[in-house]
Parts: structure tokens; sequence; C-alpha cells
């Protein structure tokens, strides 16, 4: 008999999120001993003892979590260090050893659209737009830079915190921060938002719909 282990979705203003049905249901249907929760909290820190029992199986972090869930790792994926946000952590057990793993599968979904889109078209995208500067944004950049998307823009409202994204991947890939979706170079062919929908509104990309682009 599995031992019951304790499942969650950390974050803030998540009460609408339907992870819990979705898990619940697939651990019910495999007869797991495992129950998905949410808990919202204003930081990392105040979900710890929750990650310290040992009933603790696993978690998805999301806004405003993913960009300090490292402090309560013992280690992270190289993946997740190279984004420089977390959204998954799991438990590594060896009897004598107990370790957090922090890691990022946020990019992997936005790289599997991408992907799939340049296949079924026989295109690949040369120019992509990321909206936002969070956690989420990391993924999405990062996504479009193993995807082939050689001109990435970033666009935030608050131009440092892009920036600071554009400077953590410099080793990699170049990012380009812009001002305004105004200010674009070029029309891009993907556009992947990072941020509230209720924060933007139709008339902000009209001007990038009337090209001929292929835009998501």
């Amino acid at each position: 008999m599995r031992e019951k282990k304790h499942f969650y979705i950390f974050g803030s203003g998540i009460s609408f999120s339907i992870s819990p049905t979705i898990h619940n249901t697939a651990f019910h249907y495999h007869n797991l001993p495992y129950a998905y929760s949410i808990r919202e909290s204003p930081s990392i820190d105040d979900v710890r003892h929750l990650i310290a029992s040992t009933k603790f199986g696993a978690a998805s972090v999301t806004l405003p979590h993913k960009l300090q869930a490292h402090k309560i790792c013992t280690s992270q994926t190289e993946t997740a260090r190279a984004i420089g946000a977390i959204n998954t952590l799991t438990v590594q057990s060896t009897g004598i050893e107990r370790r957090i793993i922090g890691d990022n599968t946020d990019w992997t979904g936005l790289h599997a659209i991408i992907t799939t889109y340049s296949v079924q078209t026989a295109h690949q995208p040369s120019a992509g737009l990321v909206i936002g500067a969070g956690g989420a944004s990391r993924a999405a950049v990062f996504a479009m830079h193993k995807s082939g998307v050689r001109d990435i823009y970033l666009v935030n409202r608050t131009s440092r915190t892009a920036e600071k994204v554009r400077d953590d991947f410099q080793a990699l890939f170049e990012v380009t921060v812009v001002p305004e979706l105004a200010d674009l170079p070029r029309a891009p062919e993907v556009i992947i938002s990072t941020v509230p929908a209720e924060t933007t509104t139709e008339e902000q990309f009209a001007f990038l719909f009337s090209g001929s682009g292929f835009v998501y």
C-alpha cells in the first residue's frame, strides 16, 4: 500500500485553479492515496512547513513564487537554473537524505506549440514577442530560443525588470527589450503574453494583426 502524500499548488490569487480537480481525478482513477490542494500565501516562506513534512509529495508553483522558490530547494535542474524560475517541486529521497528538487516545465509546452506550428506550416518563425517579465516570461523567452526564434523581443511595464531578464540570458542568447509594443523593430510571428488578460486590450495588439505574420 502506498503511503498517503499531499500535493499542492502554491501561489497567490489562485482560488480559480482547476489543478486540484485534474490531479485528484487522476489520483482517484489510479487508486492512489494522494490529495492535491490549493495553498495560497503571499510568500513562498509561508509554505516551508508543508514542504518539510514527510507527507509532502510534490507541488506546482505559480505567481508570485516562481522567482523565489529556489530558496526552499536543495538543488535545481539545469533548465531551472538557466531560466531562473521554478514551477515544480519534487522530492528525491534515498532513505538517508531527503532533497527538494526545483524544476521548470513551463517552457516545454510553449516550445511544443511553436515547433508543432513550424512543422505543420513548414515555416520557421524568426521573430517573437514576449509580454511581461516575471517567472513565466523567462520560460517563454527560453522556449522561443529553443524553438529557433532568432529575434526575441521583450515588452514589460517596468523596463528595469525586463532588462534584468535580458541580462540574465545574455550568456546564452540575445533578448531585445522594447519600451512599447508600437516600438517593435519588426512584426513578430509568435506572441506569448505572460500577464493577466484583464491588463491588456485588443486595441494594444491591433497593429500587430494588420501585417501578414503568423501570430499566436
